[in-house]
């Protein structure tokens, strides 16, 4: 209660009475305890928060910051509050490193616009030097429901140690991917080596061809093959006439040439689903499959004409063929090619440049010690 008293005095300006006027401010007084309580409530609850709260006003001032703001932000209090947004140097950016300017911040764009910003990541200067990364919430704040904008709220986080845990999980990651596409890399390079030694395993070095191992390998699976389909199948046994006189007359290097030729000569005349192998040393094989003996007598025919026709740059070269062709009964490789060495043999003894089928040979049996290669 205020109470007020006017005193009434009379002609000689004595007190002869008094006039009272009583005001009850009981329900003010209310207030403004309500008023001083609630300030104090907020102020308590400010300073208890562990994120940075900013209150701004429409002009751009600070209005309230609380201590873990300031903390975050490496100033004091009295540093901030009561001061403009604008006259900071913040030297914000973004996550991509842009800088943000004054307008841009989400408390500014909350004034101006009634934005209610959430969870926006920006990166802050502080005085060591250092930069810490925040996370960032905001809204208006109006005199009623849908009022005018006074001012705006602005909460801040440190997410600098969850920013720099995902960079080094993204970087670690990356490390990660080109260590693996450096392995994949690495074992497609693993494999195309692989792939070139397998080859090489089965591949004669001078001619290309396939080689001696490789080929009796072929040839047993076609061998097996043709016992379990009855398929006719014919091996051709070649070898160059006189080969160690024309190594001795012209060198090595020439004999090597005359080989590779050879072996040219022999896949032109080859089918795509026969196999050219070098046997060993001068001697060629060739597998005619599905060949009968008509079949394999005109390949070699045809092989023979195709050396004949040939220019070679030291002296001519020609080759003796012997020839073996499986029957209906079950054969193996390794009586093919006896049959068919049988029969090299025997066209060597004719006087070479020829070829000889074993079926030919009634069983007769050429004495190769008596036979010049």
């Amino acid at each position: 209660m205020i109470t007020s008293v006017i005193p009434i005095t009379g002609p000689e300006d004595d007190v002869c009475g008094a006039v009272c006027a009583s005001i009850d401010i009981t329900e003010r007084k209310s207030v403004e305890i309500d008023l001083a309580l609630s300030e104090g409530r907020f102020r308590t609850a400010m300073n208890a928060l562990f994120e940075g709260v900013m209150v701004v006003d429409s002009e751009g001032r600070i209005q309230t910051c609380n201590p873990c703001g300031a903390k975050l932000l490496q100033l004091e209090v009295s540093d901030i509050v009561g001061t403009s947004l604008y006259a900071h140097p913040w030297d914000v950016t973004d996550w991509d490193g842009n800088p943000v300017f004054v307008n841009e911040f989400p408390v500014i764009r909350s004034l101006r616009k009634g934005e209610v910003v959430k969870d926006a990541v920006l990166s802050v200067p502080l005085r060591s030097g250092d930069r810490r990364w925040l996370s960032l919430n905001s809204s208006p704040l109006t005199v009623a429901d849908g009022g005018e904008i006074v001012a705006a709220v602005v909460s801040f986080s440190d997410i600098t140690e969850s920013i720099e845990a995902d960079n080094r999980i993204r970087s670690q990651m990356q490390h990660i991917e080109s260590m693996n596409r450096l392995l994949k890399d690495n074992q497609v390079q693993l494999q195309q080596a692989n792939a070139r030694l397998k080859a090489l395993a089965k591949t004669d070095g001078l001619t290309g061809l396939m080689n001696h191992r490789a080929f009796q390998n072929r040839l047993a699976r076609e061998v097996e093959r043709c016992n379990a389909e009855g398929h006719r199948l014919s091996l051709l046994m070649i070898d160059v006439d006189d080969f160690k006189r024309y190594n001795d007359t012209f060198g090595h290097p020439a004999g090597d040439e005359v080989l590779s030729r050879v072996s040219r000569v022999l896949e032109s005349c080859a089918g795509p689903t026969d196999c050219v192998a070098r046997y060993g040393g001068e001697e060629f094989a060739l597998v005619l499959l599905g060949a009968d003996e008509t079949r394999a007598s005109e390949v070699a025919e045809r092989i023979l004409e195709a050396m004949n026709e040939a220019k070679w740059p030291k002296a001519n070269v020609t080759l003796s063929i012997g020839i073996s062709t499986t029957s209906p009964r079950q054969v193996e490789g390794k009586a093919l090619i006896e049959e068919a060495d049988n029969a090299l043999y025997a066209a060597k003894s004719k006087g070479k440049n020829c070829f000889v089928h074993s079926a030919g040979l009634n069983g007769i049996r050429v004495d190769r010690r008596r036979k010049a290669a």
